[in-house]
């Protein structure tokens, strides 16, 4: 098992996202599943081969096995959001958000980013909206995405 953890950490270290989920299918099928395993191959999963559901189930199960991590919260959030629950976005934004570390720079941006724009999707509400965009520029002040919804927001209160 730990040498096809260090063959997937080389994949992982040259970017051959196609080897990685080749290499994650192939070696890890022989065992148990692991959520951290899982966490970290999930995306180039669905990146690679299109798949959204398989990578959904892999997030899912990194949520309920490490009910401490944000990102499986984060993702499961984006993908609601894919698929037009908002309010299913919203709940797992929060759970992130509850849950992701101070010094988490990017995800940290991200979560606060994207619950702000559910937020004003589901009911309007401006300033919960802005209040969520600005702590995403508080922890990532060179967020394009961020800076621009914020200054729409504003716009908008005016």
């Amino acid at each position: 098992w730990a040498r096809e953890i260090l063959r997937l950490q080389v994949f992982f270290e040259v970017q051959d996202y196609g080897r990685i989920v080749e290499h994650y299918d192939r070696a890890f099928r022989v065992y148990s599943r692991c959520a951290l395993v899982e966490l970290w191959v999930a995306g180039y999963v669905m990146r690679t081969s299109g798949d959204f559901w398989r990578p959904r189930q892999m997030y899912l199960n990194a949520a309920a096995e490490l009910p401490i991590f944000a990102k499986p919260h984060y993702e499961l959030g984006f993908m609601n959001y894919l698929l037009g629950d908002f309010p299913g976005a919203l709940s797992q934004f929060d759970q992130a958000a509850t849950l992701v570390a101070d010094d988490d720079v990017e995800l940290g941006s991200r979560i606060f980013y994207n619950r702000g724009l559910v937020r004003f999707a589901l009911g309007g509400d401006r300033q919960a909206a802005i209040a969520d965009v600005e702590e995403a520029l508080r922890r990532k002040p060179d967020y394009p995405q961020a800076k621009e919804a914020l200054r729409a927001f504003r716009g908008k209160l005016r």
